[in-house]
């Protein structure tokens, strides 16, 4: 599953074409509707663009949990656990990491080690179960290097 045909590139990229590819559209709205029919026992495999505060751009990370990102609000969000083991696609696959998940692009955040995506953790709240997830680091919480780096292709 991957939210816009671009992302295809990153799916080639971990060997994953083999496999049928599901293009929701970016966001909660566009997810929930792509899935609504999926039986909650499908596997899912989440690859997908992601920021970063100061995670290396241009690489994988394999996502590990993964909760909403509500910065201006103070109040608990479900932390989904992703228990799986996939082949390594590089050094930083036994380095798993936390992915917020949010409504906007993220341009700030206090928040270090972890990815900042639009769609996974609406994936786990809908009763996913076996879900996998990878997400490429784009950009470093700017949008101008995310709209530069989609203009070329990855390294």
């Amino acid at each position: 599953m991957i939210a816009e045909k671009e992302e295809l590139e990153l799916v080639e990229k971990l060997g994953y074409d083999c496999y049928p590819v599901l293009i929701t559209g970016i966001g909660a709205l566009n997810v929930m509707e792509a899935l609504r029919d999926i039986p909650r026992d499908t596997t899912i495999i989440n690859v997908g663009y992601a920021g970063s505060k100061d995670l290396e751009i241009g690489k994988f990370y394999k996502v590990d949990r993964c909760s909403l990102y509500h910065p201006s609000v103070n109040y608990h969000e479900p932390l989904y656990e992703l228990n799986y083991v996939l082949v390594d696609v590089d050094e930083e696959e036994s380095n798993p990491k936390k992915c917020l998940t949010t409504s906007d692009f993220v341009t700030k955040s206090e928040v270090k080690d972890c990815l900042f995506d639009m769609e996974l953790a609406y994936i786990l709240g809908m009763g996913f179960k076996n879900v996998f997830a990878y997400k490429y680091v784009s950009d470093n919480l700017d949008l101008k290097e995310y709209r530069e780096g989609h203009k070329t292709k990855y390294n």
